[in-house]
């Protein structure tokens, strides 16, 4: 009988993904954060080259849960992957084209905290 007052769990890390940041964090302990960052670094991706196999190896044998569970564990590994390269995790497109709206978009978001700010002070 489920728990009425605990939220159902609905999605579950596949084990590469739920282990790695408790593995790193004790293998880390005593390094430097250059080390640190490597060592993340290379564990992400050997994890990203793992759950990508096991998504194929699904995909394979038509099993539509596991290629969803693998797939989206293998879209975690890649943005751990970009962060800790500094790279862009999300790919803002038309900025130029649209860089004329920002001022009045910044005027709005200024109104909007200005009244959040009356309505909660």
């Amino acid at each position: 009988m489920a728990d009425k007052h605990k939220p159902e769990r609905k999605y579950k890390l596949p084990a590469p993904i739920a282990n790695a940041g408790r593995e790193l964090t004790a293998e880390t302990a005593a390094m430097s954060p250059d080390e640190k960052t490597k060592t993340a670094l290379e564990r992400w991706r050997g994890v990203q080259q793992k759950v990508l196999k096991l998504a194929s190896q699904a995909a394979d044998v038509n099993d539509a849960g596991r290629v969803k569970n693998y797939s989206i564990a293998a879209g975690i590994a890649t943005e751990k992957v970009l962060l800790l390269e500094n790279k862009p995790t999300a790919i803002i497109g038309g900025l130029e084209q649209n860089r004329h709206l920002l001022p009045d978009v910044l005027e709005k978001l200024a109104a909007a905290a200005r009244i959040v700010g009356k309505t909660n002070g």
